[in-house]
C-alpha cells in the first residue's frame, strides 16, 4: 500500500459551486418532465432563463465543446439559445442583425487568438459599433486555467492575483445563493459593479487543468449580474487599453520545431490508423463519425503545422496555429475513438465485432494523442514566473501518483520551477513505470523522495552540479522512480531520450525527450539504471533552493 508523509497537511476539500447544483436540478427536472423553473431560486432563475449567448471561436471542436458545457447550465428548455460564429470577421454584422431584430445577445464567449482578427481587436470593433454586452474571454494559449477581471491596464499577471480573483468568483457563488428578492439582486449588482471597477468582463482559460464547465458558468453569472449596472463608458475605455497577457507555446522561440515534430508524428500515426480501419472495417466509412475523423485527419496532415507555418507572423497566423495545437491533438484522438461508438452510444459499434485488437489500438491511439496534447504544457510553463516550490507539492499534483508506493522525506525539499514545469517533468518517468508493470503479476512502482550529497551521485551528475557551483559535500534533492517491470534492453537504453523513439504501443517517444530537455530548466539532471527481467530505476536530481520569504 502507498505510504504517506506524517503530519503533512491535507488538501482542502473541494466545495461544490452552486452553479453545479443548479445544473443538476435543471437536468433532473427535464428528465422528470417537469418545469425546471420549479427547482431554482428567483435570482438564479433569471440568470439562467431566456439568455442568448454567442460563442465566437474559429476552431470548431473548441466552440462545440464550450457550447456543450454551457448547455448544461443554460438549457434550451428554459428559453436559452447558445450560438456559434466561427468567422470573427462576420461577428459584428451578426450582432447588428440580432440587435435590429430586437433580440440582442446577452453575453459573448470570445476566443482571444483567432486568424484574421484576434479577440482583443474584435472586442474593440464591437465597442465601436455600440454592441457591447457582458463578455467572457477564453483562450487555450496558456499553461494554467486562470480567471481574472479585464481591467483597464493589464501588464502582468502574478499567481497570487490569479488565485485572489478565482476566490472572488467563489464568493460570488455564496452571495448569489443568499439573494432572495429582486431588490437583493439589484443591491448585489451594485456591489459587484463597484468592486469590479465597472468592467463587466471575465477572462477564462479553456484548456488549463483548473478549467471546468462550472467555472465558465460562474463567469457568465458574474458578468451578467454586473452587466445590468455597468458604466459602459468605463468599459469602452478599458477595451481601448486592453493588452492581452499571453504565455503562448513557442512564441517565435526554439520550441516551434518541437511542436512541428510532434504534429508530424501524430499525422503519421493518424494516416496509418486510417488505412487500417479502411482495410479491416470498410462499413465504418458510411458513418458520421468517419466524416468527423476524416476532417481531423485532413487538418493534421494538411501541412499547416510545419516549422515554417507555426513561425509565420503574417496576421499572427503562426500564433493562431500554435494556439490550436492542443485542441487539434485532442480532436484527432476523440474522433478516432468515436469510430468505435455504436449509433445509440451504448457499447461498441457492431461493425467492429470480432475486431477487438483494432478497438484496443484505436483506444491506445486516443491515449497517445491526449499525451501529446498534455506535453504542450511543458514549453508553455517557461513563459510563466519562476517560484520556489516543495517537491512534495509537485508529486501530489502528478497524475497517477496515488497508484504508486512511495517513501517521501518529511523534510521540505524546495526547488526553483517556472510554473508547474516540475510536475510535468516528474510525471513522465512515473507514467512510463506504471505502463511497464501494467498487467504484470506483482508489478509495482515505488517513488522515493530524499536528498543526497553530490559526491554520492554518478560521475556525469557530479560534473553537472559542480558546473552549477555546488561542492561535493552539498546536498541535492533526488526523486527516484523504481519499477519491477521487464526492464530495458541495453541497445534501447541508449536511445530512450531520442525524439520519437518508443518501443511501446501507444507510446509517443516524446515524454523522456522533453524531460531530458526541460529538466535543466529546473537546475536538474537525470540518469537511468535498468536490467532486463528485473526492472528499471529512474533517478532525477535537482538543485535545492531556499524558501521564498
Amino acid at each position: 500500500m502507498p505510504t504517506t508523509v506524517a503530519d503533512r497537511p491535507r488538501k482542502a476539500a473541494v466545495v461544490r459551486p452552486p452553479a453545479g447544483q443548479v445544473a443538476e436540478m435543471l437536468l433532473k427536472a427535464v428528465e422528470a418532465g417537469r418545469s425546471p423553473l420549479e427547482f431554482v431560486s428567483e435570482p438564479l432563475k433569471r440568470l439562467h432563463t431566456g439568455k442568448r449567448i454567442l460563442i465566437i471561436d474559429d476552431f470548431e471542436p473548441t466552440a462545440k465543446d464550450v457550447q456543450s458545457d454551457l448547455t448544461r447550465f443554460f438549457p434550451a428548455s428554459m428559453g436559452n439559445a447558445i450560438e456559434i460564429e466561427s468567422n470573427p470577421l462576420n461577428a459584428v454584422a451578426r450582432m447588428k442583425v440580432t440587435k435590429q431584430a430586437g433580440r440582442p445577445y446577452d453575453a459573448i464567449i470570445l476566443d482571444l487568438r483567432m486568424p484574421g482578427k484576434n479577440g482583443d481587436e474584435l472586442l474593440r470593433d464591437i465597442s465601436k459599433a455600440d454592441l457591447l454586452c457582458p463578455v467572457v474571454i477564453h483562450s487555450a494559449s496558456h499553461a494554467k486555467a486562470i480567471q481574472c477581471q479585464l481591467l483597464p491596464k493589464i501588464d502582468e499577471l502574478r499567481t497570487d492575483e490569479v488565485e485572489k480573483r478565482i476566490a472572488e468568483l467563489g464568493r460570488l457563488d455564496a452571495m448569489l445563493s443568499d439573494v432572495k428578492t429582486p431588490q437583493g439582486l439589484k443591491d448585489l449588482a451594485k456591489t459587484l459593479a463597484r468592486k469590479s471597477d465597472g468592467v463587466p468582463a471575465r477572462f477564462v482559460l479553456k484548456y488549463g487543468p483548473g478549467y471546468s464547465p462550472e467555472l465558465l458558468s460562474r463567469s457568465l453569472e458574474a458578468v451578467m449580474v454586473t452587466g445590468g449596472e455597468t458604466d459602459w463608458t468605463g468599459f469602452q475605455q478599458a477595451v481601448a487599453k486592453f493588452k492581452p497577457v499571453l504565455f503562448d507555446a513557442g512564441d517565435r522561440t526554439e520550441y516551434i520545431e518541437e511542436l512541428s515534430e510532434m504534429t508530424k508524428f501524430l499525422a503519421k500515426k493518424t494516416r496509418g490508423l486510417r488505412r487500417k480501419v479502411v482495410a479491416e472495417v470498410p462499413d465504418v466509412m458510411k458513418t458520421e463519425a468517419w466524416r468527423d475523423f476524416n476532417k481531423a485527419f485532413m487538418e493534421i496532415t494538411s501541412g499547416n503545422y510545419s516549422t515554417e507555418k507555426l513561425a509565420e507572423d503574417k496576421d499572427d497566423l503562426g500564433a493562431a496555429r500554435r494556439h490550436n495545437l492542443a485542441g487539434l491533438f485532442g480532436w484527432v484522438g476523440d474522433t478516432a475513438k468515436a469510430l468505435t461508438r455504436s449509433p445509440d452510444r451504448e457499447g461498441i459499434n457492431p461493425v467492429f465485432d470480432g475486431r477487438s485488437d483494432l478497438v484496443k489500438e484505436i483506444f491506445s491511439f486516443k491515449e497517445m494523442a491526449n499525451k501529446l496534447a498534455h506535453m504542450l504544457y511543458m514549453p508553455r510553463c517557461l513563459k510563466g514566473e519562476t517560484h520556489v516550490t516543495d517537491l512534495h507539492f509537485f508529486l501530489e499534483c502528478t497524475r497517477d501518483f496515488s497508484r504508486c508506493d512511495h517513501r517521501l522525506s518529511e523534510e521540505k525539499l524546495m526547488i526553483k520551477s517556472p510554473e508547474m514545469l516540475g510536475q510535468h517533468v516528474i510525471e513522465q518517468p512515473i507514467m512510463n513505470a506504471l505502463q511497464a508493470v501494467k498487467g504484470r503479476d506483482g508489478g509495482k512502482v515505488e517513488v522515493v523522495l530524499d536528498k543526497r550529497r553530490v559526491s554520492e551521485l554518478d560521475y556525469k551528475s557530479q560534473q553537472y552540479f559542480e558546473k552549477l557551483g555546488l561542492k561535493r559535500d552539498d546536498y541535492v534533492a533526488e526523486v527516484s522512480v523504481n519499477d519491477n517491470g521487464p526492464g530495458i534492453a541495453p541497445e534501447n537504453l541508449e536511445r530512450m531520450f531520442e525524439s520519437g523513439f518508443t518501443t511501446r504501443r501507444g507510446g509517443t517517444g516524446f515524454g523522456l525527450y522533453f524531460l531530458k530537455r526541460y529538466i535543466g530548466k529546473l537546475d536538474g539532471t537525470c540518469n537511468v539504471e535498468s536490467e532486463v527481467g528485473k526492472g528499471t530505476r529512474f533517478h532525477m536530481y535537482f538543485r535545492l533552493a531556499e524558501p521564498e520569504k
